[in-house]
């Protein structure tokens, strides 16, 4: 039942702070790296922004499509429904280590998976440690809401 982990569960500012913190520091460090590898070995610098610019409102159609609804759909998806299934026959250490893997694999990067399973681990942990998917969603959306914000900073879109 995933009605139990919609709840805000022992909510507690401090963990609420450092979720945040963690997520922004985390995405700007992938971000960079990945950047840098992508220019180093593929000779290539990729800008979520350009995708989007065909739209009237880009900034607002990108936020919406690479941070909000993965972070809901994802998080509902992988820290709910597949964890509470998979809770049923396995013991929520591997459930977490299940999950994780199945996220990481499911964005189809090899080079990805260096980034996403510890960042998959580490939602479940939070999904597993409070009993609530808000946590892994306030993370999964800062992550990549850093991520966008740095993107549209590099193509002077942001200040």
């Amino acid at each position: 039942m995933i009605k139990p982990i919609l709840r805000f569960n022992n909510f507690n500012w401090y963990i609420l702070s450092g979720v945040i913190l963690i997520a922004a520091v985390g995405s700007l460090l992938v971000t960079i790296s990945v950047r840098e590898l992508n220019v180093t070995f593929f000779h290539t610098d990729i800008s979520y922004y350009q995708a989007y610019r065909l739209y009237n409102y880009p900034t607002l159609v990108m936020v919406y499509s690479i941070a909000l609804m993965p972070a809901l759909f994802e998080e509902l998806t992988f820290r709910g429904v597949m964890y509470n299934y998979c809770s049923n026959f396995l013991n929520e250490r591997l459930v977490v280590a299940l999950t994780a893997f199945l996220f990481a694999i499911m964005h189809l990067n090899l080079m990805s998976l260096i980034w996403l399973i510890p960042f998959a681990f580490f939602i479940g942990n939070l999904r597993r440690k409070y009993n609530t998917l808000w946590y892994g969603v306030i993370f999964h959306f800062v992550f990549n809401l850093t991520a966008c914000m740095f993107d549209l900073y590099r193509q002077g879109e942001l200040f």
